[in-house]
């Protein structure tokens, strides 16, 4: 491809759908009775409380959760690591898997992978329920960084948060000051809804 061909390529157009605090509520509800309840709870409010990867969750440890400063470390694939604050509602779900497991070295316990393939099937199932396309990882990663948009942080904490090497296109409404890690994580009004962002962060 020469210059000229890559300059009259359009810009790719993203999906930002994302889960209502509603939506995540029906998704808890719908799996109240399933014997994968704890699993497929914890994984979907650690992944909207904190926007952490299903490959970063599965290798997740918890000498990487520090309950008492209620901080998450995330280590990439690619080496890069990253600090997460934890609000009340992740930390809650932390504290409560660890009082099942302690004496397991992983978060998601023996056979992490299994975790995440067997809840993945499972929202997938519950995405019919609620009258959503798909329910995956990336769309609760992505309805976490939705939460951050619209809390109102600033384009280098909502990058420092989620792993970004490079702003995602926040072309407006990004105009506070840089803010803390914890304020913006872990200050997010509980009824904040994220169903939709207008920005083009991806």
């Amino acid at each position: 491809m020469n210059i000229k061909d890559h300059a009259r390529r359009k810009p790719r157009v993203h999906s930002w759908a994302t889960l209502s605090n509603e939506q995540i509520s029906k998704i808890l509800s719908l799996s109240e009775r399933d014997p994968l309840v704890h699993d497929i709870r914890d994984v979907v409010l650690i992944a909207t409380g904190t926007g952490i990867r299903a490959g970063e969750l599965r290798d997740l440890q918890w000498t990487d959760v520090d309950l008492s400063r209620r901080e998450l470390t995330i280590r990439s694939n690619s080496g890069s690591i990253r600090k997460v604050p934890l609000g009340d509602e992740t930390l809650g779900v932390f504290e409560a898997r660890r009082a099942r497991q302690p004496e397991l070295e992983l978060v998601l316990g023996v056979s992490p992978r299994r975790v995440i393939e067997r809840v993945s099937r499972k929202l997938a199932v519950l995405s019919k329920s609620i009258g959503i396309g798909s329910i995956s990882m990336y769309l609760l990663r992505r309805t976490f960084a939705a939460r951050l948009v619209n809390s109102g942080a600033n384009i280098w904490s909502v990058m420092g948060i989620m792993g970004w090497s490079m702003p995602r296109s926040i072309t407006h409404g990004q105009h506070s000051a840089p803010g803390s890690l914890v304020h913006v994580a872990g200050g997010i009004p509980s009824d904040q809804r994220n169903q939709r962002i207008g920005e083009k962060l991806y």
